[in-house]
């Protein structure tokens, strides 16, 4: 963040990315854990004097804007502050300069999803289905990946396909840690709704089959996942 003068100040901050909706076009989010450093000095969120308390800005889960305002005595300004896509600094009194104000950059989602497979049915044949949704807009279908489950297929068998098949998507990256799968989104704007992870399990003609155990997890943070186990 310079301003013409050598000065240059940096931005630290943590994300609330358990509180990013990725489907609203407009979202403003406080930031606790922030703090400005300017000239060798630390104005931390909390502690130092802010006019304005900072918050980021996001358009369909992208970071696009910063919002602050904090005085800075004892450095080259009195006061600096971002907002509407202008950063201004205050020299002396009545004395602005006002400058574009850089966009944070989007760093890679932090969440990732685990899928449980310890228990899981081995010793059947059968087809597990998963199917990725939008968690919060209903009937938005993401992509449904299947496989085949052999007789003979161990725990890493099943792990293993899923993981592939999953991966093929080119939407989610999934990896196989042995009886857990990790997955998080391929890239950014896919698959970015945060949302609880559900797994249902039925028979062919959709009847419940309580002797067939699949992938399950308590609560994720990435997608909504609905699944199928057919024999």
């Amino acid at each position: 963040m310079p301003d013409g003068s050598g000065t240059i100040a940096t931005i630290s901050y943590t994300i609330p990315w358990d509180q990013v909706n990725w489907t609203q076009p407009n979202q403003t989010l406080p930031l606790t854990m922030f703090n400005l450093n300017v000239a060798g000095q630390n104005f931390v969120f909390g502690s130092a004097s802010y006019t304005s308390a900072p918050a980021l800005l996001f358009t369909n889960g992208d970071i696009v804007g910063l919002t602050f305002g904090v005085n800075t005595p004892g450095t080259p300004y009195l006061s600096i502050a971002f907002a509407n896509g202008i950063q201004t600094v205050r020299t002396a009194a009545g004395q602005f300069i006002n400058t574009p104000a850089p966009v944070p950059q989007m760093p890679a989602p932090k969440q990732e999803v685990t899928l449980n497979l310890n228990p899981i049915t081995t010793g059947k044949a059968y087809i597990i289905d998963l199917t990725f949704r939008n968690g919060n807009q209903t009937n938005n279908h993401i992509t449904t990946i299947s496989i085949e489950v052999a007789v003979g297929d161990t725990i890493d068998d099943i792990g293993n396909k899923l993981a592939t098949e999953i991966n093929k998507s080119n939407l989610f990256v999934a990896q196989y840690n042995g009886r857990a799968l990790t997955l998080k989104p391929a890239m950014k704007g896919l698959g970015r709704t945060w949302a609880v992870l559900n797994y249902e399990i039925d028979t062919f003609n959709g009847v419940p089959d309580p002797t067939l155990t699949g992938p399950s997890v308590p609560f994720a943070a990435l997608v909504d996942v609905t699944g199928n186990i057919t024999p």
